[in-house]
C-alpha cells in the first residue's frame, strides 16, 4: 500500500467511524453557537436583573420539589442567560437532572421537567458528553482527535496539481452519481478544513485539559483554581439569604455579568460564581470567585487577567471552539462549518455505499452497478 493508500485507509475509517457522532456534533454544534440568542426566542421575559431573588426562588422550589415527591434534590448549578436563569437539580442516586426555568426579573418558575423538556439544554449535554457523563466526554474527546486526523489526510488527498486549483475548489453541478457526490466531498472538504481542524483540535483539548495541564505546566505556568479549605462550623446556614455573597462577589468583578452559579456543600456554605471578563483585557475569558457564605468573604478568586499565557491559551479554547472569540462573523463561521460537516459526513457515507455495492456487483455480477 502506497502513501495516499495508507492516508486513504485512515480517512475512510475515521470518517465511517465517526459519521454518526460528527452529524450529530455538526448539529448540536450548531445551536450553541445561537443558544443565548435561541433561549431568548424561545423564553422572552423582561431584561432586569436580580439574582438573588432568582437564586432564591430556585431554592425554594428545589424544597418545594423535595417534600412533594419525599426525596432530597441537590441544586447543582444555576445557567444565567440574558432573561431567564435555567436551574439544573440532581435527585439521589440518579444521573438524570431536572431542569426548571426561571424569570431572571421576577424569579417567577417559567418551566419545569426532564432534560428533555429542554431541547437547547439537551443539544448542550449531547454536545459535551452524549448525557452518558465522563464517559462520553471522552468519546467526544477522541472523536475531535480523529476529526482533526481526518482532516489533515483529507486534504493531504485532495492537495491538487499546479494549474488545478481552481477547478479544485468549484463545485458544479454537470457531474451526476458518484462523480458528484465525490466533488461535492472534496470542494466542501477543502473550504472548511482549516475551521473544522480547528474545531477538532479545540475540543479535543477541552476535553483533556486535566490531563494536558500537569504536562503543560513542567514547561510554564498554568494557574487554576483550587477549591480552598474553609474554616469548620456548625452553625446553620440560611439557605435564602444569597444577597450578601453577591453584593461581595459584584464589589470585586465591579460591571461583569453573572454567567453561572454553582452550589458545593448540603447547606450552599460554599458558593462558586462564574463571570464574563468583558471588561477586561481577555475579553472572552472567564472569571471564578468562591465565596464563603458563614461569613461572607471571598474565599478564592480567578482573574482571567492576572494568569499566565499557558492559562490564556486554554481558556481561549471554549470560545474559539463556539465561533465566539470572533464574535458574530466567528460565530456564522461556526455555522458554515456545522452545515459543511454534515455534509461531508452525509456525502462520505453515501460514497462508502456506492463503493461497496460495486465492489459487490463484481463479484456477483447479478448485482446491478451504480
Amino acid at each position: 500500500m502506497n502513501r495516499n493508500g495508507k492516508l486513504f485507509f485512515i480517512h475512510k475509517w475515521c470518517g465511517l467511524v465517526l459519521a454518526a457522532f460528527l452529524t450529530l456534533q455538526a448539529f448540536t454544534g450548531v445551536v450553541l453557537s445561537f443558544r443565548a440568542e435561541l433561549t431568548k426566542a424561545m423564553y422572552p421575559a423582561e431584561k432586569v436583573v436580580a439574582n438573588d431573588r432568582v437564586v432564591a426562588a430556585v431554592v425554594n422550589w428545589t424544597e418545594v420539589q423535595a417534600k412533594s415527591r419525599e426525596q432530597g434534590f441537590s441544586i447543582e448549578r444555576i445557567h444565567f442567560f440574558d432573561t431567564v436563569a435555567l436551574a439544573r437539580l440532581m435527585p439521589p442516586g440518579s444521573d438524570w437532572p431536572v431542569m426548571a426555568m426561571f424569570d431572571r426579573s421576577s424569579g417567577q418558575l417559567i418551566k419545569e421537567g426532564s432534560l428533555f423538556s429542554f431541547p437547547i439544554e439537551l443539544a448542550a449535554r449531547l454536545h459535551y458528553s452524549l448525557v452518558v457523563g465522563g464517559v462520553g466526554g471522552l468519546i467526544i474527546g477522541l472523536e475531535g482527535f480523529l476529526l482533526a486526523a481526518m482532516v489533515i489526510t483529507g486534504f493531504i488527498l485532495w492537495w491538487p496539481a499546479p494549474g488545478r486549483w481552481s477547478r479544485s475548489l468549484t463545485l458544479t453541478f454537470r457531474q451526476r452519481g458518484t462523480g458528484f457526490w465525490i466533488q461535492l466531498h472534496k470542494v466542501v472538504g477543502a473550504w472548511l478544513a482549516a475551521i473544522l481542524l480547528l474545531a477538532g483540535l479545540s475540543g479535543f483539548i477541552l476535553v483533556f485539559e486535566d490531563y494536558l495541564k500537569p504536562v503543560v505546566a513542567k514547561i510554564t505556568p498554568v494557574t487554576e483554581l483550587a477549591m480552598p479549605q474553609l474554616p469548620a462550623f456548625d452553625g446553620t446556614l440560611a439557605k435564602r439569604n444569597y444577597g450578601p455573597p453577591m453584593a461581595v462577589v459584584e464589589r470585586e468583578f465591579s460591571g461583569e455579568r453573572l454567567r453561572q452559579l454553582r452550589f458545593i456543600g448540603e447547606d450552599h456554605r460554599a458558593l462558586i460564581f462564574i463571570l464574563h471578563n468583558s471588561q477586561g483585557e481577555n475579553t472572552h475569558a472567564l472569571n471564578f470567585a468562591i465565596v464563603d457564605r458563614v461569613d461572607n468573604t471571598l474565599a478564592a478568586t480567578f482573574d482571567a487577567d492576572s494568569v499566565p499565557a499557558a492559562e490564556r491559551f486554554f481558556q481561549s479554547m471554549l470560545p474559539l471552539h463556539s465561533g465566539h472569540i470572533a464574535g458574530l462573523p466567528g460565530r456564522l463561521l461556526n455555522l458554515a462549518g456545522g452545515l459543511g460537516l454534515l455534509t461531508i459526513a452525509i456525502s462520505g457515507f453515501v460514497l462508502w455505499l456506492r463503493r461497496r455495492k460495486l465492489a459487490v456487483s463484481r463479484v456477483n455480477p447479478l448485482v446491478s452497478e451504480v
